[in-house]
């Protein structure tokens, strides 16, 4: 998920703080799970925007490219 800055959206808000982080955070999963099979390849056909494994795409090299 991004916002209209280009950054991730966090599913959850951060805690109250009178500071804000000065990065972006980042994602530090490695593989996703898709809800079936057929999802899974509906992502390789291109038909389906998601991810699938980082060494092929992950949220932290879109947020940054």
């Amino acid at each position: 998920m991004r916002n209209a800055r280009g950054s991730l959206i966090r599913p959850t808000p951060l805690p109250g703080s009178a500071s804000a982080p000065l990065v972006t955070p980042l994602s530090p999963a490695v593989a996703y799970a898709s809800e079936t099979p057929d999802m899974l390849d509906t992502q390789y056909e291109g038909r389906l925007q998601g991810y699938t494994y980082s060494r092929e795409g992950h949220p932290n090299a879109a947020v940054e490219a």
